[in-house]
Parts: structure tokens; C-alpha cells; sequence
């Protein structure tokens, strides 16, 4: 069974997606530029260095990202199965009655 794809609402999802990416890159260079670092430099962050209170503060920013980047997504599937026919608009089974 093939999916009906509908490719007008994908490419908005795309453009969204990519407009939230390019906001996000800005942010992340404006943060580097205030702490001193060049924006191409590559931040490597070695936890085991870090303080207990950062450390966890660390892991819980990066567990509710890694979160965020769910939802995101989630979100956009949500949208793409909702233009799906619903189950119920299927064809009936062989030998069963419509009630």
C-alpha cells in the first residue's frame, strides 16, 4: 500500500524547518561571538571537567533539546499523516457487513 504524499505540504515543512535551522545558527554564532570564540571554531565540551551543578545542568539542557527535536518532528509526521484517509474509509473486508 502506497502513502499519498502531498508535496505542496512538504516543501513548506521543509522551508519552516530550514528558516528554524538558519534562526538557530544566527543564535548559536551571536553566543559564541559574546563568549569570545570565533564562529568557526568547533566547541568540544569535555564533561568530565565540568562542575557537578554544570555537568547536570549540562546533561538536562542537552535531554530537553534532544526532546524538542522530537516534538519537532513528531509534529511535522503529524501534519503529513493527517491529509491520510482515516482507517475507516478503507475498503470493507471480504464477506463482512457495513453497519
Amino acid at each position: 500500500m502506497s502513502k499519498k504524499i502531498d508535496l505542496a505540504k512538504q516543501a513548506q515543512a521543509l522551508e519552516r524547518l530550514k528558516a528554524e535551522f538558519e534562526r538557530l545558527n544566527r543564535q548559536f554564532d551571536e553566543l559564541k561571538a559574546a563568549s569570545g570564540v570565533a564562529s568557526d571554531d568547533e566547541l568540544v565540551v569535555d564533561e568530565s571537567k565540568l562542575p557537578p551543578e554544570v555537568r547536570t545542568a549540562f546533561l538536562e539542557m542537552k535531554a530537553q533539546a534532544e526532546k524538542n527535536g522530537r516534538n519537532a518532528a513528531a509534529s511535522i509526521e503529524a501534519e503529513i499523516a493527517a491529509d491520510e484517509p482515516a482507517p475507516a474509509m478503507r475498503r470493507p473486508r471480504r464477506g463482512t457487513l457495513a453497519i
